[in-house]
């Protein structure tokens, strides 16, 4: 009798680890869920931001382009 008795509490204490497992990789899908939510809610703003960026590093290289040539022509123009 005994022997049975230690067999179905070893079950048990097996039964609870797993399911002790069970509810963490649970927990892991809900968090890992989330976090991707936020990774592509992340990269859908960041999309914008890409033509934007793009934008702006065209005007800076305009105004780098005109700030250069003044720079270079001033000298020529100051001398006369």
């Amino acid at each position: 009798m005994q022997v049975v008795v230690d067999k179905i509490n070893a079950l048990n204490d097996d039964l609870k680890s797993k399911q002790d497992k069970k509810a963490k990789l649970t927990e892991d899908v809900e968090l890992c869920t989330v976090k991707l939510d936020r990774a592509q809610k992340l990269i859908s703003g960041l999309g914008g931001e890409k033509v934007r960026w793009t934008a702006a590093a065209a005007q800076l290289a305009l105004d780098y382009d005109a700030l250069t040539a003044g720079a270079y022509t001033r000298p020529l123009l100051d001398s006369t």
